[in-house]
């Protein structure tokens, strides 16, 4: 079994119901970003401006700077106790889900904390404040490093959060293949700066998501099997015994093809370039370059799984900015022929991209991805 979002249940249950009046829940979205304009009334839920950027100094410093509202229209059911049910499962509530689409959809580090006001639930027509999970209100780890990726921080229109009205349109399926790579997407950001290597992993995790879903749709067991053991598939016709190949196919069908999975997903919805591409030091968006990259990802991505050996250091080097000098841009690769430190080398072919770029690329594949599921005709975006 196999449940939608809760955000996409209350929010079927608000286009069912109808009524004037839910009980509702505020809880403060905090960032190091600043927002101009409001997204209110997008079905059950709006993103209010807090005005937290003000003050000059508080820019590119953790603030509340959205107060999201929220509509409770689920009736209070309980579970059955008696089946399992937890594919949907992503570790967050309600609060969690939107704050992590508004973080995907913005491209900025964003997370939820508690709530602090709620109305409806009594006679108070002001509300009744809150401040049972004040602990748990979000901590930015801090850095003197430069920004592993700067574009997180600046100005954003949380008009554009709009586009969430296209969560309904998807399955609950697809909705929780949204949430899950949005949530992971998410993560990576909010650490990118104090834990880079850790980072490129919740990022590949985020793809991995997706493309798990995606490629269901898309390819059979027994397509997958044919791709990534094309040698059984041969020794199995030889010894005459092909009929077994689907079977074969069914039983592994969770555990086979994963590197497909991840570098096909990438080549398929691929972004353009970054707005401003350095001279030098600069990553090439050929759909090629994007997909032999991902193949040295992933690769990166099971040593640190399974070898305990953290993704290269020179990937996780915070880029020059030479946006103001003749190099014009944010430097994309890391330079040199060669990279050695703490005792290990690696040659250039083995650092392919910094994270940023990573970021980039991740964002901007995600949402071409959930453009694809809401309007299947839609051509991929191109830049970010």
């Amino acid at each position: 079994m196999q449940s939608q979002p809760i955000s996409q249940r209350n929010w079927s249950a608000f286009n069912s119901d109808k009524l004037e009046t839910y009980p509702v829940s505020e809880v403060r979205l905090y960032t190091d970003a600043y927002f101009v304009g409001d997204a209110r009334e997008i079905g059950p839920y709006s993103f209010v401006n807090t005005l937290a950027h003000a003050s000059h100094s508080s820019r590119n410093k953790l603030k509340p700077a959205i107060a999201l509202r929220v509509k409770h229209c689920l009736s209070n059911e309980p579970p059955d106790m008696k089946i399992a049910n937890f594919d949907h499962y992503h570790g967050g509530n309600l609060f969690d889900e939107l704050a992590a689409m508004a973080s995907l959809i913005l491209g900025v580090r964003l997370l939820a904390g508690p709530i602090d006001r709620e109305f409806g639930f009594d006679n108070d027509p002001f509300g009744t404040p809150r401040a049972m999970g004040y602990f748990s209100i979000p901590m930015l780890p801090q850095t003197d490093k430069r920004p592993q990726i700067p574009r997180l921080v600046g100005e954003r229109n949380l008009s554009i959060l709009s586009s969430l009205k296209g969560y309904t349109k998807m399955s609950g399926r697809d909705a929780t293949a949204v949430v899950k790579s949005a949530r992971l997407y998410q993560q990576a950001i909010w650490i990118a700066d104090s834990n880079p290597e850790l980072s490129w992993l919740l990022l590949v995790s985020s793809i991995e998501a997706a493309a798990a879903n995606w490629d269901e749709k898309t390819n059979t067991p027994l397509d997958r099997l044919k791709i990534s053991y094309p040698q059984m598939i041969e020794l199995l016709n030889r010894k005459g015994a092909i009929g077994l190949a689907e079977e074969i196919a069914t039983i592994l069908k969770g555990t086979i093809g994963a590197t497909g999975k991840f570098t096909n997903f990438l080549a398929e919805f691929a972004p353009g370039p970054l707005d401003s591409q350095p001279t030098l030091d600069q990553f090439s968006f050929e759909k090629a370059s994007i997909k032999n990259a991902a193949n040295i990802i992933y690769k990166y991505r099971s040593k640190a799984l399974h070898g305990g050996i953290p993704f290269p250091r020179p990937m996780c080097t915070p880029p020059m900015d030479w946006r103001d000098s003749e190099f014009k841009g944010i430097q994309e690769v890391p330079g040199g022929l060669a990279s050695n430190t703490l005792g290990a080398t690696w040659m250039s072919e083995d650092t392919p991209m910094l994270l940023h770029v990573c970021e980039h690329i991740v964002r901007e594949a995600l949402l071409n991805w959930i453009n694809s599921i809401i309007v299947p005709s839609l051509e991929p975006r191109t830049s970010n």
